[in-house]
């Protein structure tokens, strides 16, 4: 089931359309699942420039909730990093979405072990993002209402099992040829 969620920027021009995406609902701790985001520009004489794109992550109670791309930073609650842009070659400060076309952008998303909570339905967390960028020389900030998805805990197993007292097998110097037979 997809959620779509759209913002428009409130200017006379009504100039372009951002839409964030999380198609998956639920996920566990250490499991990725996928934000997509599409910036159509409407306009057919004007560029977006300097297009930067902050994806944000609180909490059920709008908290706002640490989030990295460093892979070894180990106190957030999420790891995230581009996975795929189309349409837009860089959304830190310097990208662009030329005239009447669209940008998509993809992140790859993992919730950190603990990010789920104790309690078996999960935990649920907005994913949202800010937009900024400048058209015709004018700066312009967009909140993106965020989507949600619910973070599972990881299944914590405990495996119980024996070993036999004895345990039957080749023995280990028994020749390569035993009785005629390879071995």
């Amino acid at each position: 089931m997809a959620y779509y969620y759209s913002c428009h920027q409130p200017t006379p021009l009504n100039h372009s359309v951002v839409k964030i995406e999380i198609q998956q609902e639920l996920t566990l701790e250490r499991q990725a699942f996928d934000a997509q985001m599409r910036i159509n520009n409407g306009l057919s004489n004007l560029q977006l420039e300097n297009v930067e794109i902050n994806i944000t992550f609180a909490d059920e109670d709008g908290n706002g909730i640490r989030a990295t791309s460093d892979p070894n930073d180990t106190s957030a609650a999420f790891f995230i990093r581009v996975d795929s842009m189309d349409g837009i070659t860089d959304i830190s400060g310097s990208g662009t979405v030329p005239p009447s076309s669209s940008a998509e952008i993809h992140w790859l998303i993992i919730p950190a072990p603990g990010s789920g909570g104790v309690v078996p339905s999960g935990t649920l967390y907005y994913v949202g993002a800010t937009l900024e960028y400048t058209l015709g020389g004018e700066a312009h900030t967009t909140q993106v209402t965020p989507d949600y998805i619910f973070v599972k805990p990881q299944p914590l197993l405990t495996l119980d099992y024996f070993l036999p007292m004895a345990v039957y097998a080749d023995d280990a110097f028994t020749p390569e040829e035993y009785n005629g037979l390879t071995v």
